[in-house]
């Protein structure tokens, strides 16, 4: 299946397979760490990284954009990978992205990166929200943890979990993860990294494989710090 409908706290959130979340009683479409301009970044340091996954994943958004047609994009962080991925060419792809868009409310909460790459230029109109932001029972942020007065969706981690195939062979797929207490959002950015998460009783997994979405196996070991 490309998408499936999870409750929190009797809340209706559609998670998709490209690696995005639609809560459809507020209109808010969710994703975290896009990492835009990262290639751009590492082709600043010499390193020959081909051109186009800023457009690519612009496109995704821009396809997300058209199809929920939300009333606000939250960014969970790191929106901007480094001060070195704000070429000319990434901002300007962004900026004829947004003119596309420009009705939605954008809220970015800080992210690490955001910190190293400064604030996003004015003419994005993005609202740049430190630590938090709530809304309603849900509280977002960049980090995951508990929160005392809602549950958390987070980014930060981008997570995932290796699933063994036939004979030895494990695949490591993106995920979203849902404790009791709180959630982190996959990576949105197509160019970045994947950290494994190992799930406790309780939690629960959805994997992202190509173009489909669907629940994983549990296991018991504790969480990886």
């Amino acid at each position: 299946m490309k998408s499936t409908w999870l409750t929190i706290q009797q809340n209706h959130f559609l998670l998709t397979a490209q690696r995005a979340v639609f809560w459809k009683e507020h209109q808010i479409l969710l994703i975290a760490d896009p990492h835009f301009g990262k290639a751009a970044s590492f082709r600043s340091h010499g390193i020959a990284i081909p051109r186009g996954t800023t457009r690519y994943d612009l496109d995704r958004l821009a396809d997300l954009m058209r199809l929920h047609r939300p009333r606000q994009l939250v960014i969970l962080g790191d929106l901007i990978h480094s001060a070195g991925s704000k070429s000319r060419h990434v901002l300007r792809e962004f900026q004829q992205w947004r003119k596309e868009f420009s009705d939605p409310i954008i809220r970015l909460i800080q992210g690490n990166h955001d910190r190293d790459s400064g604030d996003p230029p004015l003419e994005l109109k993005i609202d740049h929200v430190q630590r938090e932001y709530r809304v309603g029972p849900i509280v977002f942020a960049h980090q995951p943890g508990q929160h005392a007065n809602g549950y958390t969706i987070a980014g930060h981690v981008h997570p995932a979990v290796d699933l063994r195939g036939k004979g030895r062979r494990r695949e490591r797929f993106a995920c979203f993860y849902f404790t009791p207490d709180y959630a982190i959002l996959p990576a949105f950015g197509s160019f970045t990294g994947l950290h494994r998460i190992r799930p406790s009783d309780g939690d629960r997994v959805y994997i992202v494989a190509e173009d489909q979405i669907m629940p994983a196996p549990t296991r018991a070991p504790a969480h990886s710090k």
